[in-house]
This record gives C-alpha cells, sequence and structure tokens, in this order.
C-alpha cells in the first residue's frame, strides 16, 4: 500500500494472518469507527425513535465510512421478518437499550 492506495493484492491462510496483520491497528480502527457510529446515532436518536432506527455503514476506498439511516424498504430487507432491531436480535437491543437509558 502507497499514500491509502491498495497496489497490489495476495491470499493469505487464517493461521498466517497475526504473523503479518497487526491486530492492534485493526482493533483501534475498529474503535474509532464504533466511537463515531456511536456519536452519529446519538445525533439521530434525538430527532426520532431509536429503535425503529436502522444504519448502513459502507467502507469507501479514499473516502472513510459512510454512514446513513435507512428507509422504509432497505430496513424490510435488513430485518427480512425476523424478531430483530436492523441486524441485531431483539432480545440483544432491549439489554443495550436499558443500559443506555440508565446511563443517561
Amino acid at each position: 500500500m502507497s499514500a491509502g492506495v491498495l497496489t497490489t493484492g495476495k491470499s493469505f491462510k487464517t493461521m498466517q494472518l497475526p504473523r503479518v496483520w497487526d491486530p492492534l491497528l485493526c482493533l483501534d480502527w475498529a474503535s474509532g469507527f464504533l466511537k463515531e457510529l456511536t456519536k452519529r446515532v446519538a445525533r439521530e436518536s434525538e430527532l426520532g425513535d431509536l429503535s425503529t432506527m436502522v444504519c448502513r455503514a459502507k467502507v469507501v476506498p479514499k473516502g472513510g465510512v459512510r454512514v446513513r439511516l435507512l428507509g422504509g424498504d432497505e430496513i424490510e430487507q435488513v430485518v427480512n421478518g425476523e424478531d430483530r432491531v436492523g441486524f441485531l436480535p431483539r432480545w440483544y437491543w432491549g439489554e443495550i437499550k436499558e443500559k443506555y437509558q440508565a446511563s443517561k
């Protein structure tokens, strides 16, 4: 990779990854992403019911991560008739919602 541009690709066996890939770098990126996503959801929740919100995150080369709220038909595709809130099981969503409301 040169200046953020992918110039080559290579396949690895799963067991080789810890030797060639820095997991701390990946965890740091994921932590930053989740913090930003949490801020975005908190801002959006001020505008509506948090339990009905479904977001889609997309990694855009040279553009970072883009997050957007999904509309009705898009939400139906994600939920697919299951007992879920977005991609999360409803039981898990309930626990997170309780912790969020208790922290206010």
